[in-house]
């Protein structure tokens, strides 16, 4: 099968640069989801390959002190391949519920189309300052994603599908506390679907020591001990 992208890029300006993508791509199913069985969870020896066929549009402009970017893009998707609980399977014959630790996770194909936008700007202030400015740079972004799911069944739980992330949002800074010693500091709150994922924020930093010959630094995430959930169930 043939699978071609096309990239166009243009610029109006030396500042701005307008750009477009098409791309059509497949991955074979693994092993696992073609065969493996184990509790709870059971391949399909069915699947179909995942096809893609994204489409991206955006825009870029920059100076020596600024930085903005914004693009949108589309995705269908088909035979795309999650681990899944059918909800026909969550009660028995006679229409009694059966318990959720006895549920099945099976992998199948369905239909997927998301669409979203991202959104990024950035200041240079030792460009508008001076050497002498404490920031380097200064940087905010935003992603958004939409999706809407087809499953040829009913589905009750899904692993990977429905519990995308839909809004994020990052603040981040660089700059210098005194002669060779710098600091990044990066917090980032984001909101995942699916139920019991609450959304949080988290505070990430860095501090260096950097010299033209070597350079020394601590790195420490979640910087305020935030307790949060990975996929509404993994504890962090």
């Amino acid at each position: 099968r043939f699978y071609p992208g096309i990239d166009i890029s243009y610029r109006p300006t030396e500042k701005m640069k307008l750009f477009a993508s098409w791309n059509m791509a497949l991955r074979m199913p693994t092993f696992t989801d073609l065969y493996y069985s184990g509790t709870n969870i059971e391949g399909n020896s069915n699947l179909k390959p995942e096809k893609t066929n994204d489409i991206a549009l955006g825009a870029k402009y920059r100076t020596t002190a600024l930085e903005l970017q914004a693009e949108t893009f589309y995705s269908h998707k088909s035979d795309m391949i999650d681990w899944v609980v059918y909800e026909d399977e969550t009660y028995d014959n006679e229409g009694n519920s059966i318990p959720q630790k006895e549920w099945i996770y099976r992998s199948g194909n369905f239909k997927l189309d998301n669409y979203g936008v991202e959104l990024n700007a950035a200041v240079m202030p030792r460009e508008l300052l001076g050497e002498h400015s404490p920031l380097r740079r200064i940087a905010v972004s935003y992603a958004y994603i939409s999706e809407n799911i087809a499953h040829e069944r009913p589905v009750a739980l899904s692993k990977y599908a429905q519990e995308y992330l839909k809004h994020k949002v990052v603040v981040q800074a660089d700059g210098t506390i005194w002669r060779n010693l710098n600091i990044s500091l990066a917090w980032r709150w984001q909101e995942r679907e699916g139920a019991g994922n609450a959304p949080y924020a988290l505070l990430d930093g860095k501090l260096s020591w950097d010299t033209a010959a070597w350079s020394a630094y601590v790195d420490c995430t979640n910087i305020l001990d935030k307790t949060y959930y990975d996929y509404s169930i993994v504890r962090q």
